[in-house]
């Protein structure tokens, strides 16, 4: 990927109009044409929900991801239904989500 991102820093280099720009237009419209890199329960909470935060977490002593889902659910659970929510994810999902929020 590194030979394409370059490509684009040079396109938007030349001093010409809609140079700094024609590269993001072109990528709106191809992202369109392209299989969705997401699984369609992340699409839904990015379409639903103004906000995200992605959280990466592991376990270094006992009891810290038990506890960490329970202080998730008293925060949702303290919000009106539906305002609030979040999804714990695994695997081939959890590295999708950890490459899209770049």
């Amino acid at each position: 990927l590194e030979p394409l991102w370059n490509l684009k820093l040079a396109i938007e280099m030349v001093p010409l109009p809609f140079t700094g720009i024609i590269c993001d237009k072109f990528l709106y419209w191809f992202n369109n044409v392209i299989p969705q890199p997401l699984p369609q329960q992340l699409r839904d909470f990015g379409r639903d929900y103004d906000h995200h935060v992605l959280m990466e977490f592991a376990e270094y002593s006992e009891g810290e991801v038990k506890e960490l889902r329970r202080s998730l659910d008293k925060f949702v659970s303290a919000h009106p239904e539906g305002h609030v929510q979040y999804r714990v994810c695994q695997g081939w999902e959890a590295s999708r989500a950890n490459l899209w929020r770049f």
